[in-house]
């Protein structure tokens, strides 16, 4: 049985992944768009260090993994996955992450895949809560249009 550490893996991946595939369906990363090319990431930039404009930062916020009374071995775990766009101007950021809102709430049964093992499916992971966010204290230029999402993800039940 996967456990632990690994299966926090398998999920951040598979988050990752849907985001990624989704903005690519949407044509965000086709050559000749009228913006910036968007610059992925996966952690959050320090605060110091200059960042490309249109530069989507995707990263783990916290996660619970307390133990809920489901039965003797059973648990759920909960964990937070960040998506921050340093986007060129306003309407560029809330578009974006207004799309990965969308289908994160439109779709929100997640596969959680095993990509060493030929992207074989192990589990669903379901989207709980999604909220959005833009900068309101901006101490830096790149900050300016700084959108942001932040879903919920919890992994299920599963039998440890």
């Amino acid at each position: 049985m996967v456990r632990g550490g690994l299966i926090d893996r398998y999920v951040r991946e598979s988050v990752f992944e849907h985001a990624n595939t989704e903005l690519a369906s949407l044509g965000w990363f086709t050559a000749g768009r009228e913006h910036a090319p968007i610059i992925v990431t996966y952690e959050f930039p320090q605060d110091d260090s200059p960042v490309e404009p249109n530069t989507l930062a995707m990263s783990v916020g916290d996660s619970d993994g307390d133990y809920i009374e489901l039965g003797t071995t059973d648990f759920q775990k909960t964990h937070v996955y960040m998506f921050d766009f340093f986007a060129e101007d306003d309407a560029l950021g809330s578009q974006l992450i207004g799309d990965l809102m969308d289908y994160f709430i439109l779709e929100p049964s997640l596969a959680i895949y095993d990509y060493q093992d030929a992207k074989a499916i192990i589990f669903y992971a379901e989207v709980i809560d999604a909220f959005t966010d833009r900068a309101n204290r901006v101490t830096q230029p790149w900050q300016k249009h700084w959108n942001s999402l932040a879903i919920v993800v919890e992994e299920g039940v599963r039998s440890g």
